[in-house]
């Protein structure tokens, strides 16, 4: 496959950042509107999904997204940090601005995975270009 984007994603610090805050937020909502179990419930679940979100915003997670390739025609694949290979394809439900990427990889007919790319998610050319072509490819 001859890629018409291909980018090495880093460890967001932004991503990172915001998911914990929007956790945060959250947590305070549910604390001032739950008492006894119910909160102890949506607390955990808050704070084990918060937990999970910045791991994998940082990369800690072996199946955390480490490189991204993408063809023409929307074919691609992407690699884990544990080095296996995952064939895809650009979802057309993708959202591109100058500042976030949402960038639905399409695993298989019911499996999405949904990758955010901030503008320190990658290398600032290689995101540039994928920005460019999720927002020009041909439909």
């Amino acid at each position: 496959m001859n890629p018409a984007c291909s980018l090495a994603l880093k460890p967001s610090l932004r991503l990172a950042g915001a998911a914990g805050a929007v956790h945060l937020l959250a947590l305070a909502a549910a604390w001032t509107g739950l008492s006894g179990m119910p909160l102890i419930l949506t607390a955990a679940g808050v704070m084990l999904s918060g937990l999970c979100t910045v791991a994998d915003a940082l990369l800690l997670w072996p199946g955390s997204v480490a490189r991204l390739e993408l063809a023409e025609n929307g074919s691609g694949r992407w690699l884990d940090r544990a080095g296996r290979e995952h064939r895809v394809r650009a979802a057309r439900a993708t959202w591109v601005s100058a500042g976030v990427v949402v960038l639905g990889l399409q695993m298989s007919r019911w499996r999405t995975r949904w990758v955010v790319l901030l503008p320190d998610s990658a290398a600032a050319e290689p995101l540039r270009r994928l920005r460019a072509w999720l927002k020009w490819r041909p439909s």
